[in-house]
């Protein structure tokens, strides 16, 4: 889901365990918001996709609970 750069590897690897925590973010169709919800989704925490309503925020939410499928992920349409 999220392409990479030559740093991105070790800021991945140096996110804490976020099990028991809750992230909600914003824009989670493309780029920081998608690069967002992935990293947190991966490290444990409830996550809260708030997008406004779009085909691309339910292939997104798809997407993220494809790549994490113990994730809990909560799609909130919002405007």
């Amino acid at each position: 889901m999220v392409r990479t750069s030559r740093h991105f590897d070790a800021f991945r690897s140096s996110v804490p365990d976020l099990t028991g925590k809750t992230m909600a973010i914003t824009g989670t169709t493309t780029g920081t918001g998608a690069v967002a919800a992935d990293i947190v989704a991966g490290a444990g925490a409830r996550t809260i996709l708030l997008n406004r309503p779009s085909d691309r925020a339910t292939r997104a939410a798809a997407q993220l609970r494809e790549t994490h499928p113990d994730a809990e992920i909560v799609d909130i349409e919002c405007d």
